[in-house]
């Protein structure tokens, strides 16, 4: 990362993710000069308090006042009164993040924001479009770590290298999340429809496109509510079409008490599979092929440790930098992955496959 002065950056945000994840990120970037914290905003004094005094400049702390009739207005007083900031990072739940996102983007900042972009796929939309008319040189970026994992861009490499042509794949999920979890608690159990697989199955969605490299065109799936705690859908299974015609088996849950992250690939001459390593922190990457002469299974694995969140931050920084978006930070693939998940919602209602475009205007697809 070149060596210029520190991008100033607001954060909208003190909660779990915010004073847990981006804080262990955002300060290396600190001690490395890449960043500087302008400000730390939160709903509530304490939260807010808490994180600043965990960054070395202690950023002034803003949170919502009496005085403020709502909470768009005291992060929008937040906002103007640090003018010099060059970008905002929000790590919110999605319906308040979305509005907030839209606010920072008309005070002309530079916006990464948490997945999903929104509860619903017409706010979504509405962001990427007024966003697209903001002052331009100033990029709207979504934070979806999958589209940066190594292990993931190695498979997808494999993909392309071994397996000779795709036949079908299988992607299964399960998502331990009980009740009063880190996770298990606040706005996800009260998400409804959909519910959790909002939430979650637009990093899965995120990584088949990745590895695949396709879109995602049609599903047919049956959504349930499998654990009392969550307000809507916890599990779902069924396929999803990809652009490429290859259909790809689809089985997330988080209602279960096993974990496991799995995506195999099954090809003409290799399978190449990923998967979520329980002893070490990272994932296994294996190529599986028969060997030619005596046909004897014969697998080739590595581990590829976790990396995403980091570099999907750094790749914001230098976006900034350049104005121009990464391409694995574009939004236009996180409204994607959402249209994908309220397809699968869809199909379970309506009980047929249903195309993903009936769900909304898809935006195009870029290889990574």
């Amino acid at each position: 990362m070149s060596q210029l002065a520190p991008l100033k950056v607001a954060l909208l945000g003190a909660g779990t993710f915010a004073s847990t994840t981006h804080l262990h990120i955002l300060l290396p970037l600190i001690a490395a000069n890449h960043v500087t914290i302008t400000l730390v905003w939160s709903r509530h004094s304490g939260p807010a308090h808490s994180l600043s005094a965990h960054y070395p400049n202690n950023p002034p702390v803003y949170y919502q006042l009496p005085s403020h009739p709502t909470p768009y207005a005291s992060v929008e007083d937040a906002l103007r009164a640090h003018r010099e900031s060059d970008a905002v990072i929000v790590a919110l739940p999605p319906g308040p993040q979305n509005e907030f996102a839209k606010l920072a983007r008309l005070l002309h900042f530079h916006v990464m924001l948490e997945k999903p972009l929104a509860l619903d796929l017409p706010s979504a939309r509405d962001l990427l479009r007024t966003s697209s008319a903001f002052e331009k040189g100033k990029v709207l970026a979504l934070a979806e770590n999958f589209r940066f994992e190594p292990a993931l861009l190695r498979a997808a490499a494999l993909v392309r290298q071994a397996c000779g042509g795709v036949v079908t794949a299988r992607l299964n999920v399960k998502s331990p999340m009980p009740e009063g979890s880190r996770y298990g608690r606040g706005w996800r159990l009260e998400l409804d429809g959909p519910g959790i697989l909002l939430d979650g199955c637009v990093h899965h969605f995120a990584a088949l496109r990745l590895v695949m490299d396709a879109d995602i065109c049609r599903i047919a799936a049956k959504c349930h509510r499998r654990a009392a705690w969550f307000k809507g859908a916890d599990t779902v299974a069924g396929y999803a079409i990809m652009t490429s015609g290859v259909q790809v088996s689809v089985f997330v849950t988080y209602a279960s008490s096993v974990p496991l992250w799995e995506l195999e690939v099954v090809g003409e001459k290799a399978d190449v599979m990923v998967r979520r390593d329980r002893n070490r922190a990272g994932y296994s990457v294996s190529v599986v092929s028969c060997g030619r002469e005596n046909g004897q299974r014969v697998e080739e694995t590595e581990h590829v440790p976790f990396g995403g969140l980091e570099a999907e931050f750094e790749a914001f920084v230098e976006s900034c930098r350049s104005a121009k978006v990464h391409p694995r930070l574009d939004a236009m693939h996180g409204f994607n992955d959402m249209a994908a998940v309220f397809a699968l919602f869809q199909s379970s209602e309506e009980g047929r496959e249903v195309t993903v475009e009936e769900t909304g205007d898809l935006l195009p697809h870029e290889a990574p």
